[in-house]
């Protein structure tokens, strides 16, 4: 949802996870203060609709490719996080994937939610 710090997410149907072998996350100290680093560089550096439309053609390089962008969770995880100013107001976007190619757990990305200050909500369907 723009305008706000709430965000809705439509994910896959994860009951394929095994919580027993779900990796636990860990956030340290180290991984908070990159945090910190990419939300202030995201709140210093907004995406304006111009280069939302430009990334969209292949015209830039997406926000992912910009290590400015990017926290590496030492368990594999990869967090990309900007803010995009659009019509409807200041939109949050935060990707988050894991080098395994699965995708991350629900309570894994809550977390990372949290951590980034965005308050959720996670619906799940089949796609």
């Amino acid at each position: 949802m723009c305008g706000s710090d709430f965000c809705c997410f439509v994910v896959r149907d994860l009951a394929s996870y095994d919580e027993k072998e779900m990796k636990l996350l860990q956030i340290n100290d180290e991984t908070l203060s990159e945090i910190k680093r990419v939300i202030d560089f995201a709140v210093a550096h907004k995406v304006s609709e111009s280069e939302i439309k430009l990334k969209k053609f292949g015209d830039l390089p997406p926000d992912g490719d910009n290590p400015d962008y990017v926290v590496h969770i030492h368990q594999g995880f990869r967090v990309v996080y900007s803010q995009e100013e659009q019509k409807c107001g200041l939109c949050h976007h935060l990707s988050v994937s894991h080098e395994s190619g699965e995708l991350p757990p629900v309570p894994t990305v809550e977390e990372i939610l949290k951590q980034f200050h965005i308050r959720y909500l996670l619906r799940r369907r089949r796609i």
